[in-house]
């Protein structure tokens, strides 16, 4: 019973102003009895609720309701008291006396007690818990962020209801969340590569993954979200999700904006094509923001679309596939072409170098991605032929000064035959049960 109880009673005695028939029914007959306890209740915010209080031989007496932390009292006997229009008494054969309340607000969440004026008063308590549904505060939560790679970033999200909300942050492409990059120069992967970028400002290579990856998560509980020092691969948006038990579930969305200069992979440097053929090169780039792309020819010019250049570009996010059609290669496309791609950081370029195949169609020479049925077991040897002096070192006796004789082999000769006695000699066996298994590598 709360100290307030006696106050409240007073009230109510004032009122009804039946103290002294309740005394005198006291004395004649049984007391009014409660048939149940009044229940505690929860109810969803907006929605209505009922609290019930049944008496049995209330006679004479008279039952009233009161809301026990603002000592309010909201009804007495058949008539509702308080100007609360959400307020309402359900009442049936002098027996049921019911209590409504309609569209719950968070103010109506305490105790409310079902009374008879009896000497002393008898009553019955329950407890009405209001819950409300998360709700995401936008004023002090994190929107779209844009920093610089390399930077730290934190993102915020807090939110209200009842019971107090939990947060959860996620990647909204369901991706593991990367906390720290500080111990890694990766700044991307193409195809399990690892993709590195050079401080002094530089165009980036690219390196082997490492065995080891930065500390990530699928998802991070708590109101801060801290990421150390950002890299590409952390860009995208990221999900705040509050929820306390009480559907729905809300979330917000914060989409992080992670800015770099350009970089460029060529996935094959070298393309080999005979006059008059089609031919396609590619070109991978990486920018943000968004760059701009194009292709330029063995003169240095823009290539634009025409009837012999076809210039694709498909983007995904921060990256971007380019390729380049050439739909009948002529003399004037035996050289180097260059995709480039710039933005407001920097700019990078790929070269690729296109040649005549059909000049050095008999010798071991890289091949490129339109290459689909050549196949050089040796693998791909990569030599500078000259004219005249190549065609007759080709010749077995060849000595660089006669046809005849047994002389030394000449250069571009001896770099092959060392290139491949080198490949040969790396080469280990080791046999395990049936199978011979072949280990090298290139010195």
């Amino acid at each position: 019973m709360v100290a307030a109880e006696p106050a409240v009673w007073l009230v109510f005695l004032a009122l009804t102003g039946l103290a002294p028939m309740a005394a005198s029914n006291g004395e004649n007959g049984a007391m009014p009895r409660f048939v149940e306890k009044v229940p505690n209740i929860t109810v969803t915010v907006g929605r209505d609720a009922m609290l019930p209080c049944t008496v049995e031989q209330l006679k004479g007496y008279k039952v009233a309701w009161v809301q026990v932390d603002t000592q309010t009292i909201l009804t007495i006997h058949k008539q509702v008291i308080t100007r609360n229009p959400r307020i309402a008494l359900l009442h049936n054969d002098h027996r049921t006396w019911h209590l409504q309340l309609k569209n719950v607000r968070e103010s109506d969440r305490g105790w409310y007690m079902c009374q008879v004026n009896t000497d002393p008063m008898r009553y019955r308590q329950g407890y009405v818990d209001v819950v409300v549904p998360p709700d995401i505060i936008d004023k002090d939560s994190s929107g779209d962020l844009t920093v610089r790679e390399g930077q730290d970033v934190t993102l915020t999200c807090r939110a209200k209801g009842h019971p107090t909300p939990t947060i959860v942050w996620r990647r909204e492409d369901n991706r593991d969340i990367v906390l720290d990059t500080e111990n890694t120069d990766m700044v991307g992967v193409e195809n399990g590569v690892g993709i590195s970028s050079r401080r002094d400002g530089g165009s980036p290579s690219i390196v082997g993954g490492s065995s080891g990856s930065p500390p990530s998560l699928r998802e991070v509980k708590g109101e801060v979200l801290e990421l150390k020092k950002v890299s590409r691969l952390q860009m995208g948006s990221y999900l705040c999700i509050a929820s306390n038990g009480v559907p729905p579930s809300i979330s917000k969305r914060a989409n992080l904006r992670v800015q770099f200069p350009p970089m460029a992979w060529v996935p094959q440097q070298l393309e080999g094509a005979y006059l008059g053929q089609e031919l396609t090169i590619e070109c991978h780039t990486e920018a943000f923001p968004k760059s701009i792309n194009y292709w330029t020819n063995t003169n240095g010019d823009m290539i634009v679309a025409g009837e012999r250049y076809e210039p694709i570009v498909a983007d995904s996010s921060y990256k971007i596939y380019m390729k380049l059609r050439i739909k009948r290669v002529e003399p004037q496309d035996l050289g180097t072409f260059k995709c480039v791609a710039k933005n407001s950081l920097g700019e990078t370029d790929g070269a690729i170098k296109v040649y005549d195949r059909k000049k050095f169609e008999n010798f071991l020479y890289p091949k490129g991605v339109n290459d689909l049925t050549d196949y050089h077991p040796g693998g791909k040897s990569f030599i500078n032929p000259k004219d005249q002096d190549y065609r007759q070192s080709r010749r077995p006796g060849f000595s660089g000064s006669t046809g005849t004789g047994t002389g030394t082999l000449p250069k571009p000769f001896a770099s092959i035959l060392c290139a491949s006695l080198a490949l040969v000699a790396s080469y280990t066996m080791s046999f395990n049960s049936n199978n011979i298994l072949l280990k090298g590598r290139l010195l």
